[in-house]
C-alpha cells in the first residue's frame, strides 16, 4: 500500500478472523467515502487505525461524541497523505451515519464488536483514579512528587492513562498492551507517542507500553476489588 502504517497496530492484524472485520469495515467506509478524491490511497490506513478504536473503545463510545474523533482521524490521515484535498464536503454527521451502519453488522464481526465480553467494568471510580496514580509511579511513567525529575505537568495525561489502564488489565500479551496504548493516544490526541504514525521500535513497541507490561501483574492485583 502506498500510504500505510509502519509497525503500528500489529496485534489484532495477527488474528485469523481479523481480515473479515477489516474487509467489512472497508466495504462500509467505501460506501460513505469512496467518492472522495483518492480515498483508495488512505482507505487501508483509515481502516487499520479505526478497527482498534471500535474494538477497544466501542462503537457506542465513539458515537457518544458525535463521531467527532472518527472525523478527526480521517482528516488527520487525509492531511498527511492528500494535502491538496479540499475537506469542505466532509461533515461529522457523515461519520456518525458511518458508525451507525457499522453497528448494524458489528455482532457478526469479531473486531467490529466491543472487546469486553466479560462485562467487567470499573465500579469504584474514585479508588480507580487513585490506583492509576500509584501504579504510574510504581512502573516509572510518573515521577513521585519531591523526587528528581518530577513535574506537575505529568498529570496532564491522566485521562489517557486512565483509559489505557481501564483496558489493559484484560490483556495478557505485550503486543496487545502496546496496541491499546497506541489506540488510546491516537483517539484522544491524534498522534501515536508524539508523532503521527512513526516507525517506533521493533514491532512498534513503545517504551512506556513496555513499562506498563513489566508491572502488569501488580496492576491486575490492584484492580481486583474495583470491578
Amino acid at each position: 500500500m502506498e500510504y500505510g502504517l509502519k509497525n503500528n497496530f500489529t496485534f489484532l492484524k495477527s488474528k485469523d478472523d481479523y481480515v473479515f472485520s477489516f474487509n467489512k469495515l472497508s466495504e462500509i467506509s467505501r460506501s460513505f467515502f469512496g467518492d472522495f478524491p483518492d480515498y483508495d490511497k488512505i482507505e487501508e490506513t483509515f481502516t487499520q487505525c479505526l478497527i482498534p478504536q471500535i474494538f477497544y473503545l466501542g462503537i457506542d463510545s465513539l458515537l457518544k461524541h458525535s463521531a467527532s474523533s472518527v472525523y478527526n482521524l480521517f482528516i488527520k490521515i487525509k492531511r498527511e497523505n492528500l494535502i491538496n484535498y479540499n475537506e469542505k464536503n466532509l461533515e461529522q454527521n457523515t461519520f456518525e451515519s458511518f458508525l451507525l451502519k457499522t453497528k448494524e453488522v458489528s455482532n457478526e464481526f469479531a473486531y467490529l464488536n466491543y472487546y469486553n465480553v466479560s462485562g467487567h467494568e470499573i465500579r469504584n471510580h474514585e479508588n480507580f483514579h487513585k490506583n492509576v496514580q500509584l501504579y504510574l509511579e510504581l512502573c516509572g511513567i510518573w515521577i513521585r512528587e519531591g523526587e528528581e525529575g518530577w513535574y506537575d505537568g505529568q498529570y496532564e495525561w491522566g485521562i489517557e492513562y486512565n483509559a489505557i489502564l481501564n483496558i489493559v488489565y484484560h490483556c495478557n500479551e505485550l503486543e496487545e498492551v502496546n496496541e491499546v496504548y497506541k489506540t488510546v493516544w491516537l483517539h484522544w490526541t491524534g498522534s501515536v507517542h508524539g508523532s503521527w504514525l512513526g516507525e517506533g521500535e521493533p514491532k512498534g513497541i513503545l517504551p512506556k507500553a513496555k513499562m506498563i507490561w513489566d508491572h502488569l501483574d501488580q496492576w491486575k492485583e490492584m484492580m481486583v476489588n474495583l470491578r
